[in-house]
């Protein structure tokens, strides 16, 4: 009869386990389909079998009633079929930042670049074009390799590389996001890794996840990485605290190093105009928030790579983080994307740098 009873609890306990598995699945697919999103397809991207893996899909119309992307893969309006001579085209690569989907094309600080450098009048730069190259979900190994393959045939005048503290997280679950189980783990080429060691984890939670309920009782556990009392998180899928900038010799840090010179390289084959931008995530904002050494890491791969920086950390102090970056969910703070005053902020902090670059450099 013992044997019986430990038979019976463990068919009961597996029978529970299944049934909250159909529930938590249920559920979600339920959250999903009120938010208008469809896991079965990337109507935004399509895969492709350069390292990069996926890009946006060229041709889309209206999504989410405010995105467009161009023939070329780009966000915004479709470019003329030969530039004109006195135009003056500026690249701009980066990920859901520079892409800006969360605002209409024009208030997106490459947008709102292209308008000032045109109000300037000085020379060229009176007929700027913004080509905004940003794609959600990328880092600095994607851009290099979407940049390796798709700037020769947009033919920039100045390159402009967006930086965003999240940059050395694991590539995997920012793809994920991106296009789902479309993507398999070990498409992931190794140099876009940071960390070998922190991916093997991420590969086991990931595996997990597609269980809905270990999901759901993973999100109850989950505590985000904290500073002194502060908030430390550099990303919402990767428990990766902004003190890995701390350590020069981290994995993450020479991994970075490493695909910055490239990056840079890579964008000088296109162009001598070539400037970082460096968007700080909004709680640095907070007067007296205690780290600011992705600032000094930035600054240092500027100077090892003769470029110049734009830190807009300073404008965007000036508004605060509430003013800066939008409000995300509730109880969810969007501490990685610009409100439409923080892109206008950036956008003048550029304009000016591409200003004195294009003097520079003429």
């Amino acid at each position: 009869m013992s044997g019986l009873r430990v038979a019976l609890s463990v068919v009961s306990c597996a029978v529970a386990v299944a049934a909250g598995e159909l529930g938590a699945r249920a559920y979600d697919a339920h959250v999903l389909a009120a938010s208008g999103v469809d896991r079965t397809a990337s109507p935004l991207y399509v895969l492709t079998d350069a390292p990069h893996r996926y890009e946006l899909r060229p041709g889309v119309r209206h999504y989410r009633g405010r995105i467009d992307i161009n023939a070329a893969g780009l966000r915004g309006p479709e470019l003329p079929a030969t530039a004109d001579a006195d135009e003056f085209r500026i690249l701009f690569v980066g990920d859901s930042v520079t892409f800006a989907g969360e605002v209409p094309y024009e208030a997106a600080f490459p947008a709102r670049v292209e308008a000032a450098l045109r109000r300037s009048a000085a020379g060229r730069l009176a007929h700027a074009r913004s080509l905004n190259g940003g794609v959600p979900g990328y880092g600095p190994f994607n851009e290099l390799y979407w940049l390796r393959e798709k700037g020769p045939q947009l033919h920039p005048d100045a390159v402009v590389i967006q930086f965003c503290v999240n940059d050395v997280v694991d590539p995997l679950p920012q793809w994920d996001l991106a296009v789902g189980s479309e993507l398999p783990p070990d498409a992931v080429p190794f140099d876009a890794i940071p960390n070998p060691a922190a991916h093997r984890r991420v590969l086991w939670v990931l595996w997990l996840r597609r269980f809905h309920l270990a999901a759901h009782a993973e999100s109850l556990f989950a505590r985000a990485p904290t500073i002194q009392g502060w908030p430390a998180y550099v990303t919402a899928e990767q428990a990766l605290s902004i003190e890995v900038y701390s350590d020069r010799l981290s994995p993450e840090m020479r991994w970075l190093r490493r695909t910055y010179l490239a990056l840079v390289d890579e964008a000088r084959r296109l162009t001598p105009r070539v400037l970082i931008l460096f968007v700080p995530l909004a709680y640095q904002l907070v007067p007296g928030y205690p780290v600011h050494s992705p600032q000094d890491v930035l600054r240092g791969i500027a100077r090892d790579n003769d470029v110049p920086l734009v830190d807009v950390t300073g404008p965007l102090g000036t508004l605060g983080p509430v003013r800066g970056f939008r409000p995300g969910t509730p109880g969810a703070p969007d501490v990685w994307h610009l409100s439409a005053e923080g892109h206008e902020a950036t956008a003048r902090l550029v304009a000016d740098a591409l200003l004195a670059l294009a003097a520079d450099k003429s």
